[in-house]
């Protein structure tokens, strides 16, 4: 098997992030009485320096990030002699942010692991008879338990079908992740898992109300929201892509304090954004750094994800990482912030479901064919096609409960491999309506994809959008509400009608990086092909080698494929870094 190379710019040693990380260890069958044992709770606790750590419950429960306060203001009561994992279960209605909280009942020896549903902190942890240890990465888990984690192909196979599909068990065996909103509870002899944050505590709690009613609270949210990071992270570097949701948080950013705009572009048509992302930053009265990205800056034969028990890296993706940090040392910058998840919370549903959600709430009425125009106007598909989905959705309400696969180039020994059970978040929302559990299931998606940018970076990436009251605050409206007007994310664009240009409101294509992608590709042909055709998928055979080979030599004909084959290197290079 060919040996990793060395890529100038990028750290020799996997897993050197130095930003949101943290690794904590805790002795649940330890030999000292049960006074030495909170005294020695939390046991070789270490931590970013940008995740603040805070104790509360006299010591037996501990914060590891930014925990804000629900109500934009009072505190929270700290029960110093109340029952910790109580206690922990209330943070759930009473703080917000990124963060994990880690809860000791000394008398019962369990522990308590809560993860708030914006998924920005990661959360790993093993159990062995005498600890549990618990970090963002696998390496500090393993180095803490002794533990041996070989990689599970299982988990790995419905990694390649499904990457924003998390599961509880990682890729590596041993190693299980703490999904967001979940809360874990384990003890010397089980382990088990709930969700204490619940998605259908928040659907639909505002079917009643008007759209102009809708948008005032919206707005009065992501206002309060985006202020409440500004002030924990002043002097934010916005990555503005050009879209509409990167473009909301910059305009809000910027009216609550100095703000700075990076925007990457490439070579192609479609990954050139400076037209929208300069309009917005004149209307702003804002600088704007565009940078163009060199293919080169990308090197294929390493996964900077690899200290992590599941692959989630992307190579182009260093490219971005290498200019932000510079660009945010240069600019003094405290984070950076990303508009990830604006699609998925802001209820960019491409689909006819919301027009069943509103058949379903009110039965046949002349607002139908509103919401079916609409719908039209949003996606481009044709009126039949509109009512003939909506009508499937009513009779079939499980329908939206499948989540999408990608078996491309996978063998079928891989493609067999597919776990079938819900994600918990849509266990929970399934008596729900159609358009609202796509809903869930696309934010369930969005908190997925926290964890791949700025990983070696000081500054952290922070998810405005996936923040905990305004994904609450989007669910508990009318699905059908996002398409007023034949826009998507209607209600969000209306809130920031007075904010945003007209060109960047009114956009209905985003631009893409597919040709940065094809750039890298031909650029790494060769060691691509070989590495995959003599690699550890091929000997586990995850992987159809024959058909990435025909994909390679057929490239300009099937783009699709190839960027597909570029995804499966990656995990590649993540899977020699655990044989």
């Amino acid at each position: 098997m060919p040996e990793l190379g060395n890529c100038d710019g990028l750290p020799r040693h996997f897993g050197d992030a130095m930003n949101t990380t943290f690794a904590v260890s805790v002795e649940i069958e330890s030999a000292l009485c049960r006074s030495q044992a909170l005294s020695s709770f939390p046991k070789n606790l270490t931590h970013s320096s940008d995740l603040q750590v805070e104790t509360i419950c006299g010591g037996k429960v501990i914060i590891i990030g930014d925990a804000f306060d629900t109500d934009f203001g009072n505190s929270y009561e700290n029960h110093a002699h109340g029952d910790p994992i109580a206690v922990l279960r209330q943070i759930v209605d009473k703080r917000w942010g990124r963060f994990v909280a880690i809860a000791y009942d000394i008398q019962e020896r369990t522990i308590a692991i809560y993860r708030d549903p914006s998924g920005m902190v990661p959360c790993y942890y093993a159990q062995t008879a005498e600890r549990i240890s618990i970090a963002t990465d696998a390496r500090a888990i393993i180095e803490d338990s002794g533990i041996n984690a070989p990689i599970d192909w299982k988990s790995l196979a419905n990694c390649l079908l499904a990457p924003d599909r998390r599961r509880r068990e990682t890729c590596l065996k041993g190693i299980l992740e703490v999904l967001p909103g979940e809360i874990a509870i384990i003890t010397s002899d089980q382990i088990h898992h709930d969700l204490l944050w619940r998605p259908e505590k928040h659907i639909g709690t505002r079917l009643d109300i008007s759209f102009g009613q809708a948008v005032g609270l919206l707005e009065c949210n992501f206002s309060n929201i985006i202020g409440t990071w500004c002030r924990h992270y002043p002097n934010p570097l916005v990555s503005l892509s050009g879209g509409f949701d990167s473009s909301a948080i910059a305009a809000l950013a910027s009216h609550c304090g100095p703000t700075s705009l990076l925007l990457f572009f490439a070579e192609s048509p479609q990954a050139d954004e400076r037209r929208y992302a300069g309009s917005v930053a004149n209307r702003l009265g804002l600088d704007l750094d565009a940078i163009l990205c060199d293919p080169r800056a990308s090197c294929v034969e390493q996964n900077l994800s690899a200290a992590r028990p599941r692959p989630s890296a992307r190579s182009f993706t260093q490219i971005f990482d290498k200019a932000a940090a510079k660009q945010g040392e240069a600019k003094g910058a405290s984070a950076h912030f990303n508009g990830g998840g604006g699609d998925n919370v802001f209820g960019k549903l491409h689909s006819s479901y919301p027009l069943a959600d509103r058949f379903l709430h009110s039965g046949l009425s002349r607002s139908l064919a509103t919401t079916a125009f609409d719908i039209c106007g949003a996606t481009g598909a044709s009126l039949p096609m509109v009512l003939r989905q909506a009508m499937a959705a009513v009779r079939d309400r499980a329908r939206v409960t499948a989540w999408p696969d990608t078996t491309e180039m996978l063998s079928r020994e891989a493609v067999d491999l597919r776990d079938t059970q819900l994600h918990p978040w849509l266990e929970a929302v399934k008596n729900c309506y159609p358009g609202q559990r796509q809903h869930v299931r696309n934010i369930a998606r969005a908190t997925a994809s926290t964890d791949y940018l700025n990983i070696v970076d000081t500054l952290p990436t922070i998810y405005p959008i996936l923040s905990q009251p305004l994904v609450e605050m989007c669910l508990s409206f009318p699905t059908w509400f996002w398409f007023t007007g034949g826009q998507d994310r209607s209600l969000a664009r209306t809130v920031m009608k007075t904010r945003l240009p007209q060109d960047v409101l009114r956009r209905k294509l985003k631009g893409a990086f597919d040709g940065l992608v094809y750039q890298i590709i031909d650029l790494n042909r060769k060691r691509i092909l070989i590495d995959l055709e003599s690699g550890v998928l091929a000997s586990q055979e995850m992987i159809d080698v024959k058909t990435i080979r025909a994909a390679l030599d057929a490239y300009g004909a099937n783009e699709t494929n190839v960027i597909r084959v570029l995804h499966l290197h990656e995990v590649e290079m993540w899977c020699r870094h655990w044989c």
